[in-house]
């Protein structure tokens, strides 16, 4: 699961740093698109020429930036933010930081104090020399430091003080509201739960074994499976 291997990496460290991008798939313009063609596939992909990458153009964007939703947005936006992604490595390796970047969310973590200050203005002189994307922009109203005294969070997910990755508490705790009332759900609350299910499955697995401690292997088994066309009412 990859949310989970992103969160993995910053799991052992007891400070943390969260950027995160204004409107970032918008932010990556048609021009950005060109640039990186004219760059990394005419001449490079046999046959690619400057019709292709108005087809890529058309297809990818909306109002002048990646479409919003599209699945072509995130493998876009990674590949036109591959030079980003290595300054900030370097940057990272320079300090001895955890660097990962997620979409728009931007991770820095590391065992030392004060090591993660000065990393957002480090961020804004690299994403300024960028020759694209061009007008990325960080949303300094939404950066947050955190520590293993509170909540450390990467993509959803906690980051345990026995640096281990979890769904966290109040997720545990609205699961297990949502098990023992399954009977009264409604169809559309049924596949989120089971779809949730599924997902814990891949990231904390030792919580699926309690819920079939507490509810009975079965009936997790049901909710994890269940098929709204073949409504069962299951009993907790």
């Amino acid at each position: 699961m990859q949310y989970k291997k992103h969160a993995e990496q910053h799991k052992k460290c007891k400070y943390l740093l969260r950027l995160d991008f204004k409107n970032f798939f918008e932010s990556i313009s048609e021009i950005d698109i060109r640039c990186f063609a004219r760059k990394n596939l005419i001449g490079v992909i046999k046959g690619w020429s400057e019709e292709d990458t108005k087809l890529l153009v058309e297809l990818a964007t909306f109002k002048g930036g990646l479409t919003i939703g599209s699945i072509t947005s995130p493998l876009l936006s990674d590949a036109l933010c591959y030079q980003l992604d290595v300054a900030l490595f370097s940057l990272s390796h320079v300090l001895g930081v955890t660097y990962t970047r997620y979409a728009d969310d931007l991770y820095f973590s590391t065992n030392h104090r004060n090591i993660l200050k000065n990393i957002p203005s480090n961020v804004d002189s690299i994403i300024k020399k960028l020759e694209y994307p061009n007008r990325l922009e960080i949303n300094h109203s939404k950066t947050n430091h955190s520590s293993k005294k509170n909540r450390m969070m990467v993509t959803g997910l906690t980051l345990t003080n026995d640096f281990n990755v979890s769904i966290g508490r109040s997720k545990k705790r609205e699961i297990r509201s949502k098990i023992y009332k399954w009977s009264e759900l409604n169809k559309d609350d049924k596949l989120h739960l089971s779809g949730y299910l599924s997902y814990i499955k891949s990231v904390e697995p030792s919580f699926i074994n309690t819920l079939c401690g507490k509810y009975g292997a079965t009936i997790i088994q049901n909710i994890i499976t269940f098929n709204s066309k073949k409504d069962t009412n299951l009993k907790s």
